[in-house]
């Protein structure tokens, strides 16, 4: 009987393990932590560039010196209104000073027989306007004279015409030629012939772009006797914003997309058109990350400072995506390429799993969450942290 009792004791004793020995064989186990993958939308960061504001280049529209006393008889677009190559801008002393998308002003008055880079400017902006057809060839041919017609019309007024003095009657002594002289047309009550249009330089004001905005004007009745003092103000480009676009951002600013903007330290938004984006630049300062420079033009004037310092995201926010979702430190990388530790789908012993390794790609990160493609579905276990 006693022989029987210890060898039973024996054996239990064999068979129940201490604490302590449970303790330190877990010890010697691999200790990991693991989450769940999950189907969930995911929100981009929104973008957000800094930028400056301008708004445009202004220049003075004058009554050339020595042209006598200026009446301003008629107004055009009021102040804050858009004008455009082919209307007029103001009406002085009974004649209109008429926008033209020229990229220079002209210096000389124009008439039939003139040639030069003056000439091939002024068709150019006569073609933009559909009024003339012929060659760019800088000569002042009939059929440039006519598009001056033309643009004279087209505005309301009537062209000035170089006319011709009719010959001397056969009873009066011969004259060597009919005698030019420059005048508004002919009423018709006299028997002078008017031969062509022309251009007088003091009628035109050059605006490169196309169109401007009237920044200040002069009201009917002004008058100006001093080259000096300004008949109006004019911006001639839109106000826009220019912004550096990082590499990461620069698919939210494409040409044509919508932005709004808004100087720093203010609530006001103005919305915004990206109109041109350069090539990759490499980086700058410390403010000016390697990516594209960007302009969008403003839909309306804001009342901030010229040169003010702006921030700039899309009008339309990005929009939430949806998919396999993992928190970002369980995506690794490795000369291999970026991936996932999984648990096997089985049930296996915690600590005695054999990880998978999943290829996967990084399709966005926010908040510490990743939205990831591979070979992985809902509900599976990915290894965020493991330890010895």
């Amino acid at each position: 009987m006693g022989l029987t009792l210890l060898v039973v004791g024996y054996f239990v004793g064999q068979s129940v393990t201490s604490p302590w020995a449970l303790a330190e064989k877990n010890a010697e186990k691999p200790v990991f932590a693991t989450a769940t993958v999950v189907t969930d939308t995911l929100t981009p960061p929104l973008p957000v560039a800094v930028g400056s504001l301008s708004l445009g280049a202004e220049f003075d529209v004058q009554w050339p010196d020595g042209a006598g006393r200026a009446v301003v008889t008629a107004t055009g677009a009021e102040i804050g209104e858009s004008t455009r190559s082919g209307e007029v801008l103001i009406e002085v002393s009974g004649r209109p000073m008429i926008a033209l998308a020229l990229p220079f002003m002209l210096y000389r008055d124009l008439r039939r027989g003139d040639s030069g880079p003056d000439v091939r400017a002024l068709q150019g902006a006569l073609a933009e306007l559909g009024l003339y057809r012929g060659r760019l060839d800088g000569d002042m041919g009939p059929q440039t004279t006519e598009a001056v017609r033309a643009l004279y019309v087209q505005a309301g007024a009537s062209a000035p015409v170089t006319v011709a003095q009719p010959p001397p009657s056969s009873g009066e002594p011969d004259s060597e030629a009919a005698q030019e002289v420059t005048a508004e047309p002919s009423s018709g009550d006299d028997d002078r012939v008017e031969v062509d249009p022309w251009l007088p330089a003091e009628e035109i004001v050059a605006i490169p772009s196309g169109s401007a905005t009237v920044v200040a004007g002069s009201p009917v009745g002004a008058v100006r006797t001093d080259a000096a003092a300004p008949l109006m103000t004019l911006r001639t480009t839109a106000p826009h914003v220019t912004f550096r676009a990082s590499v990461a951002d620069a698919s939210a600013f494409d040409v044509a997309s919508d932005v709004a903007v808004t100087s720093l330290g203010t609530s006001l938004v103005v919305a915004g058109t990206v109109t041109a984006v350069s090539d990759f630049l490499p980086a700058g300062d410390e403010d000016t990350p390697p990516g594209y420079d960007v302009v969008a033009g403003l839909s309306e004037v804001p009342t901030w400072a010229d040169g003010s310092r702006v921030t700039v995201t899309p009008g339309d926010p990005p929009p939430p995506q949806l998919g396999l979702v993992v928190p970002l430190i369980a995506v690794r990388e490795d000369d291999r390429g970026t991936y996932v530790l999984r648990l096997p789908r089985s049930d296996v012993e915690p600590g005695s799993a054999e990880f998978e390794r999943i290829s996967v790609e990084v399709a966005l990160a926010h908040g510490g969450r990743t939205l990831i493609t591979g070979a992985l579905r809902d509900g599976d276990q990915v290894v965020v942290a493991e330890a010895q």
